[in-house]
């Protein structure tokens, strides 16, 4: 059962920073992967590749975050603060997420036990395995962009992970161009589900202003050591992806106590009937919208997406920055592409 390591602070990534490189790197390097939740309290979650990984880890991680916590100690009013807000949405983010431990008791910052992981959505066991092997196989470079992030200010984080965004849209056919209809479907369907829920703040402008705040000025390239990362976590994608296409079979991705593709479709269909933009409407009026969802290609694709944003919470992104970067990208691909399926 995955590691759960509670962690008050206002960012989770120093204490993750020590953990990889002064326990998990050394013990299981390329065979683990980290996470953050809100479950009990926020906290960092590590998976071994194995059940035997995370037992023998236990020890090791439990004497660096002592360590840790002795060198950086939180305020109690700070620690007070953060469980009280984390308190509230215990049970709105349990219903949300289909969590069942969700027993109320918040646990104590630098607290650590093994418990439930988090859920997913996999239609088979093979799924999943193969999700967690990739994830693993990821981390590396993950650690390696985790490290550089933390120290940009916001600009600098909304444009590299901008540029990530970006780079897996080009690994649906090799076009960013043609990759970027997930992001108008993700974008373009929370804009319009916080219209129909009457938020009264036209999000979409906000976005477009924090878009040219970044990108109307000349942008600086990326220092040696950023670029090297961010090429390395390229590197890895790519590999990830192209061994996906090569394996892909779609009954492996079919097992009767899971949900099946076909009806997944039929639930994405019933779900954009309610959503009221061109992008959404255009998708349903298709006569073959079945049989391109349906694609191999574009099952493929949908598991590099849905693999990518589950490891953006390591790095601190929820839903909200998730949407932001996809916004940025369509726009990034806008101004520079013309004949575009359509325009935000």
């Amino acid at each position: 059962m995955p590691i759960r390591i509670y962690d008050y602070e206002a960012s989770k990534i120093p204490l993750m920073l020590k953990l990889t490189k002064e326990v998990l790197d050394r013990e299981v390097g390329g065979s683990y992967y980290l996470d953050t939740d809100w479950l009990h309290g926020p906290s960092i979650l590590i998976t071994g590749e194995s059940s035997e990984d995370e037992v023998r880890l236990l020890d090791s991680l439990t004497a660096c975050t002592m360590d840790y916590k002795k060198e950086h100690p939180l305020r109690l009013e700070q620690i007070e603060s953060v469980r009280l807000k984390y308190l509230k949405e215990q049970r709105r983010l349990g219903d949300l997420e289909l969590r069942t431990d969700t027993d109320g008791r918040m646990r104590e910052d630098g607290e650590i036990e093994q418990g439930e992981g988090k859920t997913g959505v996999y239609n088979s066991d093979y799924h999943r395995k193969l999700f967690h092997g990739f994830r693993c196989r990821l981390q590396s470079a993950n650690n390696l962009l985790l490290a550089e992030i933390s120290m940009m200010d916001e600009k600098s984080r909304i444009r590299i992970f901008t540029d990530m965004f970006l780079h897996i849209a080009t690994l649906y056919n090799g076009d960013a161009a043609s990759g970027y209809i997930s992001y108008l479907s993700h974008v373009l369907g929370f804009f319009s589900r916080l219209r129909l829920e009457g938020h009264p703040e036209n999000v979409q402008e906000r976005f477009e202003r924090l878009y040219l705040g970044v990108f109307a000025e000349k942008q600086q390239p990326p220092g040696t050591s950023l670029q090297a990362s961010l090429n390395l976590w390229k590197e890895a994608w790519n590999d990830v992806a192209a061994e996906m296409r090569q394996g892909f079979d779609k009954t492996r991705f079919k097992q009767d106590d899971h949900l099946e593709l076909y009806d997944q479709h039929r639930r994405f269909e019933q779900y954009i009937a309610g959503m009221d933009n061109p992008f959404h409407r255009r998708l349903l009026d298709r006569d073959d919208l079945e049989e391109l969802m349906m694609a191999d290609e574009m099952l493929v694709y949908r598991n590099v997406i849905n693999l990518f944003y589950m490891t953006l919470p390591m790095f601190e992104q929820g839903m909200a920055q998730k949407h932001v970067y996809g916004y940025c990208a369509i726009r990034c691909i806008e101004s520079s592409r013309t004949g575009l399926l359509m325009t935000i």
